[in-house]
C-alpha cells in the first residue's frame, strides 16, 4: 500500500504496532514504580535502536552470500530479515546505555522492559512472512502453492504466554531483581527452540543454527536464576516455622471481580484475534 511517496507493507504495520504496545506498557508500569517519563523515554530510544541494529546485523551475517551481492538490500528494512537473537543482544546493549545515562541498575530497567519485549515479539509476529515447512495439517497456510507451517502463529502463542506470565509476575510479590530478565531469557530461548523445529533453518549438526543459540540463552537464564535464589538466600535469613505459619495463614486469597474476568477475556481474545489477522493477512496476500 503506498501513501504517496512512501511504500506501507503490513510487516511494517505490526512492527510498529508491536513497538507502541510495548513502550505504552513500559511507560505504564513505570508511571506504577515512580519511573521518571524522561528515563522511559530514554530507554524506549536506545532499546528499539539497539535492537533493531543488531537483529539487522545478525541476519546480514547469516544471510551474507544474499546480501554480499545486492549491499543495498542491506538497509532496506522494510522488506523484513531481523534475527531474534541479535535483536535480544543489541536491545540488551541499548537499555545498558540508558541506565548509564541516568544511573539506574540494568537489572531493574530489564526487569521493566522483559514483558515489553514478549508483547511486541507477539504483534509484529502477525507481518513475518517467513514461513515454516511443509505440513499437512488442519492449520497450515497456502504460500506459493504449498501448504506449509504457521510457525509466526506458534511464535505469536509463544510470546504472548511469557507476556502474560511476566506480567502478571511484575504486579505480585517482589523480586530480586534480574527475575523476570532471566526469566524471559529462559523461556524465550525454551520456546524458540522449539518452534525452530517448524522452520527451514540452518542445521549445525544435530540442531539448527537458532537452536544452539536458544540453548545457550536457556543456559543464560538457568544459570541468571540460580544465581539470583542463591544470593537471596544468604542474604536473607530463613524465617522460623512460627513466623512462616503467622504468614501463611495471614495470607487471603484475592477474590475474583469483574476485572479479574476481563483481563481473563483480554489474555484469551488477544492472542486469538491476532491469529485471525495472521491468517486474513496471509490469505489476502499482503506482506
Amino acid at each position: 500500500m503506498s501513501v504517496g511517496p512512501f511504500h506501507l507493507t503490513f510487516y511494517g504495520l505490526a512492527f510498529v504496532a508491536g513497538l507502541l504496545a510495548a513502550f505504552l506498557w513500559v511507560a505504564k508500569a513505570a508511571a506504577r514504580r515512580g519511573i521518571s517519563s524522561d528515563f522511559v523515554y530514554d530507554l524506549a530510544l536506545w532499546a528499539t535502536g539497539g535492537g533493531v541494529i543488531g537483529a539487522r546485523a545478525v541476519h546480514v551475517v547469516l544471510e551474507w552470500p544474499t546480501y554480499a551481492a545486492n549491499p543495498e538490500r542491506i538497509l532496506q528494512l522494510q522488506q523484513g530479515g531481523l534475527a531474534w537473537h541479535g535483536g535480544l543482544i543489541g536491545g540488551a546493549i541499548g537499555v545498558w546505555v540508558a541506565t548509564r545515562r541516568h544511573g539506574v541498575s540494568f537489572l531493574h530497567a530489564a526487569d521493566l522492559v522483559a514483558p515489553a519485549l514478549a508483547l511486541g515479539q507477539a504483534i509484529g509476529r502477525v507481518g513475518c512472512d517467513i514461513f515454516g515447512k511443509s505440513s499437512t495439517l488442519p492449520w497450515a497456510v497456502l504460500v506459493n502453492g504449498q501448504r506449509v507451517h504457521p510457525q509466526q502463529v506458534y511464535e505469536l502463542l509463544v510470546d504472548w504466554v511469557i507476556f502474560v506470565f511476566l506480567s502478571r509476575r511484575s504486579a505480585g510479590r517482589p523480586a530480586p531483581a534480574g527475575t523476570l530478565l532471566f526469566l524471559y531469557l529462559l523461556l524465550a530461548s525454551f520456546g524458540r527452540f522449539w518452534v525452530e523445529f517448524f522452520r527451514n533453518s540452518t542445521m549445525v549438526g544435530f540442531f539448527s543454527d537458532g537452536q544452539w543459540a536458544s540453548l545457550v540463552g536457556m543456559l543464560l537464564g538457568a544459570v541468571g536464576l540460580a544465581g539470583l535464589a542463591i544470593v537471596e538466600r544468604r542474604r536473607k535469613p530463613a524465617l522460623g516455622a512460627g513466623v512462616a505459619g503467622r504468614e501463611s495463614n495471614a495470607q487471603k486469597t484475592p477474590s475474583r471481580g469483574m476485572a479479574w474476568y476481563l483481563r481473563a477475556a483480554v489474555d484469551v481474545g488477544t492472542p486469538l484475534l491476532l491469529t485471525a489477522i495472521y491468517y486474513w493477512r496471509v490469505g489476502a496476500g499482503l506482506h
